[in-house]
């Protein structure tokens, strides 16, 4: 059986998508794509696709599970944060009310 050339550089044997478009597979680092479908136990093509991404392979896992809490800036960084915490404080010790709008 004979590959054409395009059907040799076709992502996943993927001729054509159904808007017609050509799927292409991505040059981006073997080593790191080798590297991330080895750390994470991942097909190959997934460890392509990330690295093609730029996603390096020790920030592969997070990018796949990532996790809220990773995501959020660190709180004191917010602008009278730690004000407003010494403020919450104080209400709390002195019993006062708090409405939060």
């Amino acid at each position: 059986m004979v590959v054409s050339d395009q059907a040799a550089e076709a992502l996943l044997g993927v001729e054509r998508s159904v808007s017609g478009l050509r799927w292409r597979d991505r040059v981006g680092d073997h080593r790191t794509a080798m590297a991330i479908s080895q750390q994470l136990r991942v097909p190959d093509v997934i460890g392509r696709v990330l690295a093609a991404r730029g996603v390096r392979s020790e920030s592969a896992e997070q990018f796949l599970d990532p996790k809220l809490r990773d995501l959020m800036p660190d709180p004191s960084q917010l602008i009278d944060m730690d004000r407003a915490v010494s403020r919450l404080v104080q209400a709390v010790v002195e019993s006062e009310k708090i409405a939060v709008f």
